[in-house]
């Protein structure tokens, strides 16, 4: 069924590119075999789809109006029905508009944004549309005139260390032997977010050589200016950056052997995909890329209403993919790089880009499809956000949080810096920096 579904995009054009095969469905496909079969010339149409046919780059092809061959279509402007509330789908919807025609006609950026709250719950019929406006907007697709950043090469995502059953872990204090030298006596941390089957398995537990238990940074653990303690996963690697993939690498130390032979015998029992244990971890080679690993690290979380990025200094720390990263040439670029993306001007800046469930939320790589500019150390506003950009991560260490949800933390450093002299003066001179 995959196949067939790749080749009849590819076919149509629809088909982006691997990285993005995992946010292409069927819609597109859907509408093009309906209007190929069953609209006749000059026929109209209309569908209701996923928000983000209207401006992600990866519908491109399906915008362009060509379908099978000798089949055109004339696209006409979309409805945003995103800003709706509540959200009349699961996930952000627009409806796209067309009529068939000889000659192709691209769908238009200029679009028509339905906001306010629809009169009856996930519904716009049977009541009159007074709490509805309706106004002018434009789709940004992230393609055409926008210069970008040079820096979009230079950030990589965390390594796919799923399910966490099988790698994330706390201290077993039901152990009533001490470890081995060298080794400590760890079982699966669990989580409320755990999802079946990996929830409904009994938790892995052994000895583990300490040199293979990595502290490991998500996307949580990342608040602007500050990245909170990471947790701790069982990685088979080594600091040099080698996998250790199979039992004839790994049986050198018994601790990780076991315990890979544990999650091994899982993953080969309840996963559905067709990935080893060891290609699943290091899918893209987002695992051993990161070693050996910089003193100096900008991390950013992938996902948020809200950019949060800090500076990561331990060198013995793995990134998951939960969160971007990038190494750095010096201190100063890394302060300016997470004064940038710390600003609330710079939030709303990729709010366009961004792709989005029910409202933005996936920043990814997007950010760096505004014109953020290089490091330059004669700069003297690029020097000024580095000076501003340290002195916020001054007071933002020495916040104390009553609260453990990761939420309620990036927003209470959101409201310091909002009410902040310093913050108030960067979020101004990065919203002059961008546009330059």
């Amino acid at each position: 069924m995959q196949e067939t579904f790749k080749q009849m995009t590819k076919e149509r054009g629809f088909w982006s590119d691997e990285r993005t095969a995992t946010h292409q469905d069927l819609a597109g496909l859907f509408i093009a075999r309906a209007v190929e079969r069953y609209l006749k010339a000059e026929g109209h149409f209309g569908f209701v789809v996923p928000n983000s046919v209207v401006d992600r780059d990866y519908w491109e092809g399906f915008r362009s109006g060509r379908f099978d061959t000798g089949t055109r279509v004339t696209f006409t402007p979309s409805w945003d029905l995103r800003r709706l509330r509540p959200h009349l789908f699961p996930r952000g919807s627009a409806v796209v508009f067309g009529r068939r025609t000889a000659i192709a006609e691209p769908m238009p950026a200029d679009l028509e944004v339905w906001a306010g709250r629809a009169p009856v719950p996930h519904a716009l019929a049977g009541a009159p549309l007074d709490t509805i406006t309706r106004t002018p907007g434009h789709a940004v697709s992230g393609t055409g005139s926008t210069p970008g950043s040079k820096y979009a090469d230079r950030f990589s995502n965390g390594a796919n260390l799923f399910p966490r059953l099988l790698f994330r872990v706390e201290p077993d204090s039901a152990t009533t032997l001490g470890a081995p030298a060298g080794r400590r006596s760890v079982r699966s941390q669990r989580t409320v977010s755990e999802k079946a089957p990996w929830k409904n398995l009994a938790p892995l537990t052994g000895a583990v050589e300490a040199q293979f238990i990595w502290p490991t940074v998500l996307g949580e653990h990342v608040l602007p200016f500050r990245v909170m303690p990471p947790a701790e996963f069982v990685v088979p690697l080594r600091g040099d950056g080698t996998l250790l993939a199979t039992p004839t690498e790994f049986d050198r130390w018994p601790g990780l052997a076991a315990w890979m032979r544990q999650a091994t015998e899982l993953w080969n029992g309840n996963q559905t995909g067709k990935l080893t244990l060891a290609k699943q971890i290091d899918h893209m080679k987002k695992l051993t890329q990161q070693a050996p690993m910089p003193s100096t690290r900008v991390v950013y979380a992938a996902s948020g209403m809200h950019v949060a990025a800090a500076v990561l200094t331990d060198s013995r720390t793995v990134i998951e993919h939960g969160a971007y990263w990038a190494s750095v040439s010096s201190p100063d670029e890394a302060a300016y790089l997470v004064g940038i993306l710390n600003s609330p001007s710079l939030t709303e800046l990729v709010r366009p880009y961004m792709s989005y469930g029910k409202d933005e939320r996936h920043v990814d790589k997007n950010v760096w499809k505004l014109p953020i500019a290089s490091y330059d150390h004669d700069n003297l506003d690029h020097i000024r956000v580095v000076e501003l950009s340290n002195a916020l991560s001054s007071e933002i260490a020495a916040l104390q949080f009553t609260s453990s949800n990761f939420v309620v933390r990036r927003r209470i450093v959101r409201a310091h810096i909002a009410q902040s002299l310093r913050g108030k003066e960067l979020d101004s001179l990065v919203a002059d920096v961008v546009h330059e």
